[in-house]
């Protein structure tokens, strides 16, 4: 976690690769699959799956040769030990990908104040709070909003203190970010930001 990212390369048909990595429970992490190639072309992507310490099954995304990989985001991990992650090529398929393994970046909002968020890892999110009060007006803008590489969005959502969602933009590089505006908070508390690069951009 938050180290060098790990190149993997896939020489034999039918060959899966298997990547663990020690966690604790409660941790948000980012994991990203970049400079994925397969052959042959019919072997257009991979499948990610992440298993628990217990070895059950927890989440998993395809990963695409046509967006050069992928990201999956791993929220509050339910359990303290060693996860695994297996990648899968379709169809048999050999190939390379480079795995990135990031903690989200954490940090607390201040109204009226700017914060500089830099999302610089693959797969990495930000995760930013603020303090909220039932009936009060919020307003969340995100500008100077630029992408590697360029012209990719994030998925910005706004989660109430219980951690259900309360609502959500697309942050886009042809409008420099985005804006949501957060009408009559339902409930005191602590409400968190969570931002979201699509595919394997940084931000």
């Amino acid at each position: 976690i938050d180290g060098s990212s790990t190149n993997i390369v896939l020489t034999t048909a039918g060959e899966t690769a298997r990547l663990t990595f020690t966690a604790t429970a409660g941790q948000n992490l980012g994991l990203g699959l970049s400079s994925l190639t397969l052959a042959p072309a019919t072997s257009t992507y991979a499948t990610v799956y992440v298993y628990k310490p217990d070895g059950v099954y927890l989440t998993y995304v395809p990963c695409y040769v046509s967006n050069t990989g992928c990201s999956l985001n791993l929220a509050n991990l339910p359990a303290t030990g060693t996860y695994s992650v297996v990648v899968t090529p379709l169809s048999g398929g050999t190939g390379s990908f480079t795995a990135t393994l990031s903690s989200d970046v954490a940090a607390t909002l201040t109204a009226g104040a700017a914060y500089s968020l830099n999302l610089s890892r693959v797969g990495q999110n930000g995760r930013l709070t603020f303090g909220g009060t039932a009936g009060t007006s919020t307003g969340i803008e995100i500008a100077g909003f630029v992408t590697a590489p360029a012209g990719k969005t994030a998925a910005v959502t706004i989660y109430k203190p219980d951690g259900t969602s309360l609502a959500s933009t697309s942050a886009s590089t042809s409008v420099s970010g985005g804006f949501v505006n957060l009408v009559n908070l339902p409930t005191t508390g602590t409400y968190t930001v969570f931002i979201d690069p699509a595919d394997v951009a940084t931000a």
